[in-house]
């Protein structure tokens, strides 16, 4: 996700959960393909797998770009 004045927030999502079991809001990103990353806590996961979502938006719609990965959770 690039842009000139990009505000990327961060989800952590589980299946057996039907809200985020972590956040981080608000990264300033912008330039042409410029990297980014951030840090996001979360706690109380009881699925193998996660996903993460990035989004950013506000200009036209709430949405306008997203990204979502899956990874796996691993305790101990």
């Amino acid at each position: 996700m690039t842009g000139v004045d990009e505000s990327i927030s961060v989800t952590v999502h589980q299946d057996t959960s039907s809200t985020a079991i972590g956040s981080f809001c608000c990264l300033p990103a912008g330039g042409a393909a410029a990297p980014w990353s951030a840090m996001v806590s979360f706690a109380g996961e009881t699925a193998p797998v996660l996903t993460v979502a990035a989004a950013t938006g506000g200009h036209v719609q709430t949405v306008e770009r997203f990204t979502i990965t899956g990874v796996h959770s691993v305790t101990g």
